[in-house]
Formats: structure tokens, C-alpha cells, sequence
């Protein structure tokens, strides 16, 4: 994504999940897109707006390309 002109964000600091999203939500992220352990095992990303409550399930084959059409929407 960041080779496509997206400016991203990676948290990868140490501790929770919850953690995590909570500073992504402080400090104004509108996209957050989670890749885990859990979701690589079932060939998944989830990706979350903030001005929404629930994540969306994207297959990970489909990932780049539905997420650039999502900002495409939004932005």
C-alpha cells in the first residue's frame, strides 16, 4: 500500500491488541487494517474504519485491491 502512494502506519510495538487500537482511534486513524496469526490461518484480513463498530473480513488473495477501492469510496 505504501508503494501505491498510501500513507501507512504499522504499530508494531509490543502489547495488546486493545491497546493498540484504542492509540490508532486517539490519534485520528480512520483505517485500521489488522493482520494476525489467527486471520493468516484462515486467509483473512480485517479491516476496520473507525466511524464504524465492526470489522470487515477481506480474503488476504483479495486484500490491496479491495482495500484501495474502499479509500477509493471514502477519500
Amino acid at each position: 500500500l505504501g508503494d501505491m502512494g498510501v500513507d501507512i502506519l504499522m504499530d508494531d510495538r509490543k502489547g495488546r491488541p486493545g491497546v493498540k487500537f484504542k492509540d490508532a482511534d486517539l490519534i485520528g486513524i480512520p483505517l485500521r487494517i489488522v493482520i494476525g496469526g489467527r486471520g493468516l490461518k484462515e486467509g483473512i484480513v480485517e479491516v476496520k474504519w473507525r466511524t464504524e463498530s465492526e470489522p470487515q473480513k477481506i480474503a488476504i488473495d483479495e486484500g490491496i485491491d479491495a482495500i484501495l477501492q474502499m479509500l477509493d469510496e471514502r477519500m
